[in-house]
């Protein structure tokens, strides 16, 4: 995302707490075990392989306008960084 790139992954937490459709490509995941608290996720081969295909078959403009929303969203994510942690460390205090 800081590079301005299409960005492809899963469809599950945490990574789509970060990319969205509006900045990148989802997959759609399956929970396929955990590892002590956290679930793991997996893909179905079709999911991956339409992923793949809309990225092949993705105009110029679509690919750039998903990547500069990317950018965006990693730059204001970056800034805002430093107050968000102010105030978490705050409310530990």
């Amino acid at each position: 995302m800081s590079c301005g790139a299409v960005v492809v992954t899963l469809d599950a937490p945490p990574m789509n707490e970060l990319v969205t459709a509006a900045r990148g490509v989802l997959v759609t995941a399956t929970a396929i075990g955990r590892q002590d608290l956290a679930t793991c996720y997996g893909w179905d081969d079709d999911a991956m392989r339409d992923a793949i295909e809309r990225c092949i078959a993705m105009g110029v403009d679509e690919a750039e306008a998903l990547g500069q929303a990317a950018r965006r969203w990693f730059e204001a994510n970056r800034a805002a960084f430093p107050a968000r942690l102010g105030e978490a460390l705050q409310d530990l205090a």
